[in-house]
């Protein structure tokens, strides 16, 4: 596979990954050049926004990063899609978790999140001096993590070699991991765990050819803004969800729109728009 030669590093060293130097140039004309992290050190507000949103795990918050630094920029069609009148409709972020939760103090701990989360953001445009026009205001942008959040759909799966591991494991070819100082080692740091401790646990299930252990292994995984799932309405009984489909763990992801339960053609579709209903 040519895939590690097609990958693009931010040459200003933020650690991002690109398909290619054209789609690196083309970021950093929308919003790239003021959410880089490479040139900033960690007192700016930009690097406490990032660590805030790794911390608590939220994806959604980087690309309504992206959206409010292209509003800053004024770039039409994303003020057409995702600018305060099109979000007023949405309750702001803090209010939606807590319809999910119906928890007070989850409320008032999401607020205090999306508002120091929006404080260091409008600094960081500020700092940037690279965006002409007025940031949209707290309110409306945790209106716009609500609407991120409905409209964006989440996908995981193995990487090549946590696929290549699992294969060895339910195979009960644990053996070919012992053997390999290198297997080993990368597994057990993943982990962190002792590579001893590792190599007893895999030698203990070689007695039966299978592997009882909870090992993690890394996989790729990404978000997709589809306007699609936005555009379908909501309902506590949904007939409809988005599947991810990839043929292999380096092929191209495809997300398909997948009936629940059988339905009449001209029956309506729906969704939830809660993640509660995801696995149902």
């Amino acid at each position: 596979s040519n895939l590690h030669n097609e990958v693009f590093f931010c040459p200003w060293g933020c650690g991002e990954l690109f398909c290619s130097s054209q789609c690196w140039t083309a970021a950093c004309e929308r919003h790239h050049d003021v959410l880089c992290l490479g040139p900033v050190t960690e007192d700016h507000p930009l690097y406490k926004f990032k660590l805030r949103i790794l911390e608590n795990e939220l994806e959604t918050f980087a690309i309504a990063a992206q959206v409010v630094v292209m509003l800053a920029k004024g770039d039409r069609e994303i003020t057409n899609l995702f600018g305060q009148h099109s979000v007023h409709t949405f309750p702001p972020y803090w209010e939606y978790l807590g319809r999910i939760s119906e928890d007070a103090q989850e409320v008032d701990k999401w607020r205090d999140i999306v508002l120091a989360c929006y404080v260091d953001l409008v600094e960081s445009i500020e700092a940037s001096q690279k965006c002409q026009e007025r940031t949209m205001d707290g309110e409306s942008f945790a209106r716009l993590l609500t609407l991120l959040d409905i409209c964006c759909i989440k996908w995981e799966q193995d990487s090549p070699f946590a696929t290549y591991v699992r294969h060895l494991l339910k195979s009960g070819k644990s053996r070919e991991i012992l053997d390999s100082e290198l297997l080993c080692s990368a597994i057990s740091d993943f982990n962190n765990i002792g590579t001893d401790a590792l190599k007893s646990e895999l030698s203990a299930s070689l007695s039966d050819d299978s592997f009882g252990g909870d090992i993690a292994l890394p996989t790729l995984g990404g978000i997709v803004l589809s306007n699609t799932w936005a555009q379908l309405p909501h309902s506590c009984t949904p007939n409809v969800h988005f599947c991810v489909i990839s043929e292999s763990c380096c092929s191209p992801v495809t997300v398909a729109l997948q009936a629940k339960k059988k339905m009449a053609s001209e029956a309506p579709m729906t969704v939830s728009y809660l993640p509660a209903h995801d696995d149902d």
